[in-house]
């Protein structure tokens, strides 16, 4: 009958521990890595711009053939498709990139900023294939 006692106080002090550590686990914050988001009417305007100069010919020919940089002087992707479907109380700048490696200076460093970028192939006259990449913020 001692012995009996001995197991019912162990068997309790187990249960005790789980549900314990049931309460821990479901009540203690995690510290989980907060992914960013893009919000969801800048990501629509990137992805109808991006549409546009991809199914846009003469604009896709004329990124590759025209040897501009900076994007904000090409006149008809500037003002014809960016700064149309460019969401209002946004600011936009664009690189014209021969390499993956292509940042732009003209970002604000206390915004957040949402970048999109296009891969415009090749044309029959110009084998040069370059990379538009296109910054929006907030301002």
């Amino acid at each position: 009958m001692v012995n009996r006692k001995g197991y019912i106080k162990t068997i309790e002090a187990v249960i005790a521990i789980i549900l314990l550590l049931i309460f821990v686990y479901n009540f203690v914050p995690r510290n989980g890595v907060v992914e960013p988001t893009t919000p969801f009417i800048v990501d629509s305007a990137q992805k109808i711009i991006v549409k546009e100069i991809m199914q846009n010919e003469t604009i896709r020919s004329g990124i590759i053939d025209s040897g501009i940089t900076d994007c904000r002087t090409y006149t008809k992707l500037n003002e014809g498709i960016i700064k149309k479907h460019l969401p209002g109380g946004y600011s936009f700048t664009c690189e014209i990139c021969d390499t993956p490696v292509c940042i732009s200076n003209l970002t604000p460093v206390d915004k957040s900023v949402y970048m999109t970028d296009a891969f415009i192939s090749a044309t029959q006259t110009n084998q040069n294939p370059k990379i538009l990449r296109i910054w929006i913020w907030e301002g």
